[in-house]
């Protein structure tokens, strides 16, 4: 019986290796329950500038003749970028400026005109430019001028001749030499004369004023349409907005035809803030919020040996976009993240320069999260999954 009982009693190695078993499941279960670990969110994303990429382009377009930059360079404001053909242009403008002359000349001929004056001041270069002109306006002030002073004398020595008429036969009034009526047709003639002369004087007034109104006029909407033409000309010039680095060029060929409005090529300004643009997946999305940090990992340089920088997230799209760059991933949300002054100080100091269209590879600190419930989850989700079917 003894020796049965000795069979059938378990040894104690075994019950000292369940007890440390439970031991360390005990403590494994305190341990996972009482530690935590940082939840990351994972995101990929770019370089771009706080200022967007300027798209330059030309209103009115035109064939391509000068192309001065490649993609890559660093260029300033102001700076000559590419010209547009502006033979057309040229054309129109040389046709308005001799309206102009036209119409300044006839101005200044209308004046002297309404002074009777035979001569007027040619402006600097016009006698040279456009001999033509000047002289048929010169000749018409001479004509004109003595046409009217013609007529005055004409007006003025009939009535002189009246007027002597009158006073002859207004002698013999009295001695009934002369019949009365035939003063009275004479003082009639005379006021006829008289009364010509005046509405001659008036009409001719108002017909200088009248033309000089028109000329006038007609000078200004010329000056007006030479502002147009000399501005597109100017605008056929391609200068750059704002200092930067020349991103994408969309017309690399000479004699390029550029549609209106379409885009010549693209600046990314220098000024302003480096930014991340990263792409959350929708499943993540409600972990990140503003102001939470990011690690952020250049893809160019090697995170090992230099480390990675930090961000913080500033801006949260509203909704899914699609990917352009990879047309076959599903839509996301767009997260902007800031780089930190201090982390970009830092890679500055190393040499490293950092430029927009990097890609990055973003680590979002999305709080902590326990290990037991970590290790829970998938079966708190299959439970949930069950209970639903």
């Amino acid at each position: 019986m003894r020796d049965l009982t000795k069979e059938i009693k378990p040894p104690k190695k075994s019950n000292k290796l369940l007890w440390i078993i439970v031991c360390l499941l005990s403590a494994l279960l305190v341990w996972s329950y009482l530690t935590q670990f940082s939840r990351v969110v994972r995101a990929n994303g770019k370089v771009v500038s706080h200022e967007r990429t300027q798209i330059v382009q030309n209103l009115e377009g035109g064939i391509l003749t000068q192309l001065n930059v490649s993609e890559g360079d660093n260029i300033e404001a102001g700076q000559v970028l590419a010209e547009l053909d502006t033979t057309r242009y040229q054309a129109q403008l040389e046709e308005i400026e001799k309206k102009i002359a036209t119409f300044t000349l006839r101005k200044l001929r209308l004046q002297a005109e309404s002074e009777n004056a035979i001569i007027f001041d040619i402006p600097k270069g016009y006698q040279d430019t456009y001999p033509d002109l000047v002289e048929a306006e010169k000749s018409l002030l001479s004509r004109k001028v003595e046409e009217y002073l013609t007529r005055e004398r004409n007006y003025e020595s009939q009535i002189s001749l009246k007027q002597k008429e009158l006073t002859n036969l207004t002698r013999f009034e009295n001695s009934g030499a002369v019949p009365k009526r035939d003063i009275i047709a004479l003082q009639q003639a005379l006021n006829n004369i008289r009364a010509e002369q005046e509405n001659y004087f008036s009409d001719t007034h108002k017909k200088r004023a009248q033309e000089l109104s028109e000329a006038v006029s007609q000078l200004a909407l010329a000056n007006e349409s030479i502002k147009t033409v000399q501005d597109q000309i100017d605008r056929a010039t391609i200068v750059s907005p704002s200092s930067g680095t020349v991103n994408l060029i969309h017309f690399n060929t000479i004699g390029s035809v550029v549609n209106p409005g379409q885009t010549i090529l693209e600046i990314v300004p220098n000024n302003g803030n480096l930014l991340v643009e990263a792409r959350v997946t929708p499943k993540d999305i409600g972990y990140v919020v503003p102001g939470m940090r990011a690690s952020l990992k250049l893809t160019a340089y090697d995170y090992s040996i230099y480390g990675t920088m930090l961000g913080k997230v500033v801006k949260i799209g509203a909704d899914t976009v699609p990917n352009k760059e990879e047309r076959n991933a599903p839509p996301s949300y767009v997260v902007s993240l800031e780089i930190s002054p201090d982390s970009l100080k830092q890679w500055q100091k190393k040499g490293l320069d950092i430029r927009t269209g990097m890609l990055v590879e973003a680590e979002l600190e999305a709080g902590h999260m326990r290990i037991i419930d970590y290790i829970f989850r998938p079966i708190l989700k299959a439970r949930d999954a069950l209970a639903t079917i």
